[in-house]
């Protein structure tokens, strides 16, 4: 299994760097996603035979990840898929706070998915779906 340096940052936004054990970048994303940490860049360890670190640095693999992405705007794309994703798992029969937590799992937009967190969370306290919206007004303009 390779292991990754990474660097991102914390859910208060502090930097944090690391290594862990991840079979793709993929699943390192996913991995710091669920310790709160949003991955800013990663490289792929080498690791010799021994289990030391071969080369200057020991790095083979790098990605630079966009933090102004990260902590962006929302396209108007990205808010049309989610409304979409929201209707088609609706007609299907889902509940709505399913569907809201399986979207939040989904979104790649970290802005967009913070937002659909809040609105699952005010969803389950008992604000109607459209009040959830509108407390997110320059997200989800009223329709």
């Amino acid at each position: 299994m390779p292991v990754y340096a990474y660097k991102g940052l914390d859910g208060k936004g502090k930097p944090v760097s690391g290594n862990k054990d991840a079979d793709s970048a993929k699943g390192l994303r996913a991995a710091l996603r669920r310790d709160n940490i949003f991955l800013t860049e990663y490289r792929e360890q080498d690791l010799s035979k021994n289990g030391a670190l071969s080369g200057a640095g020991g790095f083979s693999l790098s990605r630079q990840v966009d933090v102004k992405q990260l902590f962006g705007w929302v396209r108007r794309a990205d808010v049309a898929i989610f409304t979409r994703q929201v209707a088609t798992l609706l007609k299907a029969g889902i509940p709505l706070t399913e569907s809201l937590a399986a979207l939040v799992e989904q979104t790649e937009n970290v802005r967009l998915r913070n937002i659909v967190t809040h609105v699952k969370q005010l969803v389950n306290e008992g604000t109607s779906f459209a009040d959830a919206l509108s407390q997110h007004g320059t997200v989800f303009p009223d329709l």
